[in-house]
């Protein structure tokens, strides 16, 4: 049975390499997994890393994905607190500074974050001891520099 030059070619049989794997490959588009999972965090990336964190013993993908979870819902509260701190000072940009008093406004925060320094951060602000206060009077006036009243 000749084939002649105008007959269509006669498709491939299912399940034969042409049929699934280069025709599946050009009709779908890749999706990262932080798509599929609706992150901004890298997925892939922090896989890698724990990976290579755990010395190369196998890693479950949802492992990945939980992580990466996590740490974006914390980088969310982290800046939204920032964020208000932010407003409070009248200010539009957020700094580390900002982050360091957000930080220690949140007691879960400052928790976690009690051994970590935030650099550029500055100080904690503490209560002024007593002692160093000055000494009020009966009338409730502290003393004046100038001299006797």
């Amino acid at each position: 049975m000749a084939r002649t030059k105008n007959a269509t070619p006669l498709p491939s049989p299912p399940g034969t390499p042409q049929h699934t794997t280069k025709a599946k490959a050009q009709s779908k588009k890749r999706t990262t997994r932080s798509k599929r999972a609706g992150l901004t965090f890298p997925v892939g990336r922090i896989h890698r890393k724990l990976q290579v964190a755990t010395n190369g013993h196998r890693v479950s993908p949802g492992a990945s994905v939980y992580l990466a979870a996590v740490l974006e819902y914390m980088t969310a509260e982290i800046l939204e607190i920032s964020g208000m701190v932010a407003e409070q000072s009248k200010r539009k940009t957020v700094t580390p500074r900002m982050m360091q008093l957000a930080v220690q406004q949140d007691n879960e925060f400052a928790e976690m974050f009690k051994d970590i320094t935030i650099s550029q951060g500055g100080v904690l602000p503490k209560p002024i001891h007593e002692s160093l206060l000055p000494k009020k009077n009966a009338s409730g006036q502290g003393t004046s520099a100038g001299g006797a009243p």
